[in-house]
């Protein structure tokens, strides 16, 4: 039995009762590849880019015949990314080795020809590059963790968006119409992690989550409690963002509750689920698939579970009981098959699930 518990909400949240539908017969996921802590998939979703400690590994499912492109020397950390076409591999390269910095920095590769890898441009002292997105085949937005940057390609030119002036940031993605840039701001250990977007030129920054100020404030116009902090968000369409919430101290995250949030109205959705650490939402924006990390206190067990449901929070529906450790991250790159790594005694792994 799935233990219920109660969101308390602002003024402006809807809650909303959801159906639930525990499987008799939950679906097994597929393995498809050992010891992987991040992977990014070509447009296709046939080939699947990982890391080794001096190499990018290309797998094609197609085929299962794995290939091998050489680092320039290194670590690759941070992100990948493949190019529009699915042609090329952007990355971000670390050198560790003192007097090799000039190693570090954003370099491409292409996929077809036997071709070194090629730098396209250095990151600055004290930076490093996470996440990416692409706006066209000639720009891609990604964050060094202070800066959100815009990098264009052909010139190799970059242009700081934001400089959130020493407070570390997650840049989460671009909207799906490529127009807004959407980041958590001050998002540090016990820190209270708000959600902004601004527009693709840096403008326009405006904040979308309220806080009480202080642990005796109880403002019910502010949507979240002193304690709380967004922990992650993700664009469900061009005005609609996802994301979790919930108590932000401590050492030990059990996860957050699910909210939609409307840009444009201001109006928050709580969708009714509590103790999610990560989620994903669908391509065609109709479904969102999380992971949940709980305390069972009728079983007496903490419970993992992988969960799927309607964007409006209806039609709930377990995927997965979850034996032996926990999801890392989840991937949903197109159509009806779900990807997620999952860290258990044996170390990463990435799985894959298929819907009805």
């Amino acid at each position: 039995m799935l233990k219920k518990l109660v969101v308390l909400a602002a003024t402006t949240t809807i809650c909303l009762i959801p159906l639930i539908v525990y499987s008799n017969e939950d679906k097994q996921p597929t393995l498809i590849l050992s010891n992987v802590t991040n992977v990014v998939f070509s447009p296709n979703t046939r080939k699947i880019v990982y890391l080794t400690f001096d190499s990018i590994m290309i797998f094609d499912r197609n085929t299962s015949v794995f290939s091998k492109k050489e680092l320039i020397s290194g670590v690759c950390e941070g992100w990948m990314v493949f190019s529009l076409n699915g042609k090329k591999i952007y990355y971000y390269l670390e050198y560790r080795e003192a007097g090799k910095e000039s190693y570090s920095g954003i370099w491409m590769v292409p996929l077809d020809k036997r071709t070194k890898p090629e730098k396209i441009c250095p990151v600055r002292p004290n930076q490093w590059a996470v996440n990416v997105s692409f706006v066209n085949n000639q720009k891609i937005i990604y964050s060094t963790g202070y800066e959100i940057v815009a990098l264009n390609l052909s010139e190799k030119k970059e242009e700081v968006l934001k400089d959130t002036g020493g407070y570390y940031h997650h840049f989460f993605g671009l909207s799906p119409d490529k127009k807004k840039i959407g980041y958590l701001d001050n998002y540090e250990f016990e820190g209270q992690t708000t959600l902004r977007i601004m527009d693709l030129d840096g403008s326009n920054d405006r904040l979308l989550t309220t806080f009480n100020q202080n642990p005796n404030e109880n403002d019910s116009s502010k949507e979240l409690a002193y304690d709380d902090g967004v922990w992650g968000a993700d664009w469900l369409s061009d005005k609609k963002i996802v994301y979790t919430a919930g108590y932000r101290f401590g050492t030990i995250v059990e996860g957050g509750s699910l909210y939609v949030k409307d840009i444009e109205t201001g109006k928050r959705i709580s969708l009714g689920a509590d103790n999610v650490n990560v989620f994903k939402t669908s391509p065609d924006e109709t479904k969102i698939v999380y992971s949940q990390y709980f305390y069972d206190e009728y079983d007496n067990i903490i419970k993992r579970e992988l969960w799927i449901m309607d964007t409006n929070g209806q039609n709930k529906k377990r995927l997965w009981v979850i034996e032996r450790g926990f999801i890392t991250r989840i991937f949903w790159p197109k159509g009806k098959e779900i990807f997620f790594i999952l860290l258990g005694h044996d170390g990463y792994n990435l799985f894959s699930i298929k819907m009805d």
